[in-house]
């Protein structure tokens, strides 16, 4: 006597390979979000790093332009008493 019929081994095959289909589809959905969030830790470290190098560039642009100010308002005066010796 056979456990199952023809149709039913079939059916049976169906959400066999069905079921095998899910398995390697939920896999394959695995390995690609591993990679997504690697990718994404790699380039928001990328952006980080960016980030922090213009904030330093920013900071000695500043400083730059403050010394520069300062020399110019160090002439200024300069010139100005100049100007007044000579009057």
């Amino acid at each position: 006597m056979a456990l199952m019929t023809p149709a039913e081994v079939a059916l049976a095959t169906i959400y066999l390979k069905s079921s095998e289909e899910l398995i390697l589809l939920n896999s394959e959905t695995r390995r690609l979000r591993a990679s997504t969030d690697r990718a994404e830790r790699t380039e928001a470290a990328a952006i980080n790093q960016r980030l922090t190098t213009v904030e330093a560039e920013n900071r000695r642009l500043r400083q730059a332009l403050e010394e520069a100010e300062d020399k110019l308002e160090a002439i200024t005066t300069i010139e100005r008493s100049i100007r007044q010796q000579d009057q």
